[in-house]
């Protein structure tokens, strides 16, 4: 097994790979490791930033959420037009009863939902945003109960689920075809599949455990903290493959209707046209088969066409990166934050979400240098995106 750690003083989930890493080192099956500068602890399996390969096995713990991915969105709006707005705009995105929610259920009264399940983004008419297409899903290998589709469709097309954010660029710049004033809002809309994990868990958890214990290469105790694996030429490993396809679908689905809404109810706010367009969208948490390897990437972007931007960077108060990727056919460090508690945390602290998130902004802002500067050489920068508004959204 091959194991690179880019900046190794600059990647605060270190300590954790490693124990991770001392673990997976008696695994054959997994031909190599690399651990990209990232700023996020993860509570379950590898921290971001971190991609592995395998052979024939699935490992789920190195991915638990799948499917998680984001979409960058430029719109025509100012700073000066949203600034005095902040809290109508939570009231109205969050509120079961806000205008959002509203907008939502009028957009479902649209939508054929089975030819989401069974079409995926290929549904829609426009895709060309999309940065690494999945592989169409033709017909699911599992079956989907109702329950399993009311589940998955009721958080289905929900912003800031579980992340939005209104950011606005730090100066005027012109670069290749984007034009961007200063002070001018972009969106981003970090949406996975939260139901999806629990289906996978439901689904597949239990096989995963068993064929383990059979291979007798982690232990009781090992297997209980999540290393875990799928036989990939199995069926049941076909099915996990299939079933994570699926859910990255579901999910650009999610933030595409999800953008529709949001853009009809901004113009019930504000009474003026708004206007977007998507520069990309993106899955940073995947597992896919990749020049004849598993490829299990948590926290890292995979860059398929280096004339789209992407988003590098941002911690909730502190400036992220819009740039261009230098490398096609690579991964790349999504490089987003970590949330400090009280406990964690120390004098300057604000409360900056609806849910009472609190955090030292000074030790943000240098987490995020620091990362940065860990894959400085992988992008060139557009422009900075300062923080205007950003939320979780747990419904």
């Amino acid at each position: 097994m091959k194991v690179k750690i880019y900046n190794r003083e600059q990647h605060k989930g270190y300590n954790e790979s490693c124990e991770m890493l001392k673990i997976l080192h008696k695994d054959s099956d997994i031909v190599n490791i690399e651990v990209y500068p990232d700023i996020a602890f993860k509570s379950l399996g590898f921290p971001n930033g971190t991609l592995l390969q395998s052979k024939k096995h699935i490992y789920p713990f190195a991915v638990p959420d799948p499917g998680c991915g984001y979409r960058i969105i430029l719109t025509n709006l100012l700073l000066k037009d949203v600034q005095h707005l902040k809290k109508q705009l939570l009231y109205d995105l969050l509120d079961t009863q806000g205008r959002y929610e509203l907008f939502r259920q009028k957009e479902f009264s649209k939508i054929d939902f089975e030819q989401v399940i069974n079409k995926g983004v290929y549904y829609f008419k426009n895709i060309d945003y999309i940065l690494d297409l999945p592989q169409p899903i033709n017909m699911l290998k599992i079956d989907l109960s109702d329950c399993d589709k009311y589940e998955l469709f009721d958080f289905f097309g929900i912003p800031g689920s579980p992340f939005l954010e209104f950011r606005y660029s730090d100066r005027d710049i012109k670069v290749n075809e984007l034009e961007i004033r200063k002070g001018q809002i972009f969106i981003i809309i970090h949406l996975g599949t939260i139901v999806g994990k629990k289906l996978l868990n439901r689904k597949f958890l239990e096989n995963a455990i068993n064929n383990t214990l059979n291979e007798n290469i982690y232990s009781f105790e090992e297997i209980q903290k999540y290393f875990m694996y799928i036989d990939v030429e199995s069926e049941i490993g076909e099915q996990y493959l299939d079933f994570i396809n699926f859910m990255i679908h579901f999910a650009y689905c999610s933030r595409e209707i999800s953008t529709s809404i949001l853009k009809n109810c901004l113009e019930d706010i504000l009474n003026f046209k708004v206007e977007f367009k998507i520069l990309s969208d993106l899955t940073h948490s995947s597992i896919k088969v990749r020049g004849g390897l598993i490829s299990h990437a948590r926290g890292l972007q995979y860059i398929s066409n280096i004339e789209k931007p992407i988003l590098i960077g941002g911690n909730t108060n502190s400036k992220s990166i819009l740039a261009y990727p230098i490398n096609n056919n690579s991964f790349i460090s999504h490089g987003t934050g970590i949330y400090y508690s009280k406990d964690s945390s120390n004098d300057e602290m604000i409360t900056f979400t609806n849910r009472e998130y609190e955090c030292d902004i000074k030790k943000e802002c240098e987490d995020v240098e620091m990362s940065l500067q860990g894959i400085k050489n992988d992008f060139r920068t557009i422009c900075e995106l300062e923080p205007f508004l950003n939320f979780w959204n747990e419904k």
